[in-house]
């Protein structure tokens, strides 16, 4: 067996290309479904180390899945490299300071995320190729996870069909393998039209499409009381109609969260919503414009996978850091109550129902195939998701560590599915007897389509 010093060689082989490449990613920050600089990168990257590249098409032109080996198990490897708006930051300071005003930036670790998953299958493929054994791996780059769900649309489009399990992991400022279930989340949007006049002159001729919104917004009020009790529903205004309160808006909009712990509950929620939001528009004779942005299920972690890669991580060890990467996170530490800057545990596997609060479109994979994901530390201790704290601390040493940690441990993990197969037939059977769906038939030519050599 491959054992984690013989990976830490195999990653260590490409390690300054993977910080180099995660840094140019991190200087060139591209919103949901403009990541063409991220997703051509790592695609050149895995053909040259003999990958097969699919590449997307229309809506998902970012997106590329690279494949390596024949046979089963097919183990796939998730990466992400979207960028959130308005998080433009220089890298390294402990203030905000944007490179581009009003730009886009790194505030979720995601040009670590897509590079940290691409080494982990580099060192799949390179396992493969020195043992000769059967099996496939591949590698999804996936675009838009902070907004659009694309691994959503391309579950739809097929692309995750005949995976036998997959890994993933986030760069956050702990170590652990996730072991609690995420929310599902559907987000819609609710655009009313109506007609403009004069608010004094000529009132009887408007119709407003803000009163339309307020109307709206009563009616989901009243619906919070007849809802599922973990349904969250979460509103803001796109377009609040203009600033002159002297004429009748004639456009205003609301986009909707639709939160809750199992995908079917959030559904019949967000049908109900859309019902209201119909009854706003008669209300006041205005015309309706919906649209459901993304469906994001509820992750459900595969805990025989999860317990594999608890152990994997605990062979691997947690990232290293040194005194020096310490001081440089201690200066971004939010609380001062005893810990270290970065954290050097990895913190105990406990399953529970439980959700987390928070959604990711992987839930939407973890439908298709047994699915686990880690969180290795890559930021100081406190650091929030969705900052320009985050994204200053997003080309640091520790930030390299971590995603090379986490590199090792999923590759780890998957070797032990290549090398023992009861792994897989228990991880199979644990997500079958969940009842989630039936299995995806096997697409055993995966790239016959849109091939690029």
């Amino acid at each position: 067996m491959m054992n984690p010093v013989e990976l830490l060689a195999s990653i260590n082989t490409h390690a300054e290309e993977y910080r180099s490449l995660s840094d140019s990613i991190w200087d060139r920050p591209e919103e949901a479904f403009h990541e063409v600089y991220a997703s051509s990168e790592l695609s050149a990257f895995l053909l040259k180390q003999g990958f097969q590249i699919r590449k997307g098409e229309g809506r998902l032109e970012t997106a590329f899945a690279a494949e390596y080996g024949s046979g089963e198990p097919v183990i796939g490897f998730l990466g992400e490299y979207d960028a959130l708006p308005g998080l433009s930051q220089k890298a390294g300071l402990t203030y905000r300071r944007e490179k581009e005003a009003g730009g886009a930036g790194h505030g979720c670790g995601h040009h670590l995320l897509g590079v940290g998953a691409a080494a982990a299958a580099v060192a799949v493929k390179e396992y493969l190729e020195q043992k000769g054994v059967s099996g496939t791996v591949r590698f999804y780059g996936c675009p838009a996870e902070e907004s659009g769900g694309g691994k959503e649309i391309m579950a739809q489009a097929g692309w995750f069909s005949g995976l036998d399990v997959c890994f993933t992991w986030h760069p956050a400022s702990e170590n652990c393998v996730i072991s609690r279930p995420y929310l599902a989340n559907i987000i819609m949007s609710f655009d009313f039209r109506g007609r403009s006049a004069h608010a004094a002159a000529a009132p009887e001729q408007g119709r407003s499409a803000l009163d339309a919104c307020e109307l709206m917004n009563i009616g989901v009020n009243y619906l919070r009381e007849h809802v599922p009790p973990d349904v969250r529903i979460h509103y803001a205004y796109a377009d609040c109609g203009g600033s002159s309160p002297n004429t009748v808006p004639e456009k205003a909009g609301l986009l909707y969260y639709v939160r809750a712990g199992k995908a079917a509950d959030a559904k019949k929620t967000a049908e109900r919503i859309k019902k209201i939001a119909r009854g706003a528009a008669l209300m006041t004779e205005t015309r309706l414009l919906s649209h459901v942005i993304s469906e994001m299920y509820d992750y459900m972690p595969n805990h025989t996978l999860g317990r594999l890669a608890d152990a994997s991580f605990r062979e691997a060890g947690a990232p290293g850091f040194t005194a020096e990467d310490m001081e440089a996170a201690a200066a971004f530490q939010l609380s001062t109550d005893g810990r270290p800057a970065l954290s050097e545990e990895i913190s105990a596997y406990k399953p529970s129902d439980a959700c987390l609060p928070v959604s990711s479109d992987v839930g939407n994979v973890s439908y298709l195939t047994p699915t686990a994901q880690i969180y290795t530390c890559c930021y100081a201790q406190g650091t929030q998701y969705h900052t320009w704290q985050m994204a200053a601390q997003g080309k640091q040493a520790a930030a390299h560590k971590g995603m090379l940690k986490a590199a090792e441990v999923l590759a780890l993990s998957a070797v032990r599915i290549l090398e023992d197969p009861a792994y897989l037939q228990k991880a199979k059977k644990e997500w079958a007897d969940a009842g989630i769906c039936h299995p995806a038939e096997k697409n055993t030519d995966f790239l016959s389509v849109g091939r690029n050599s």
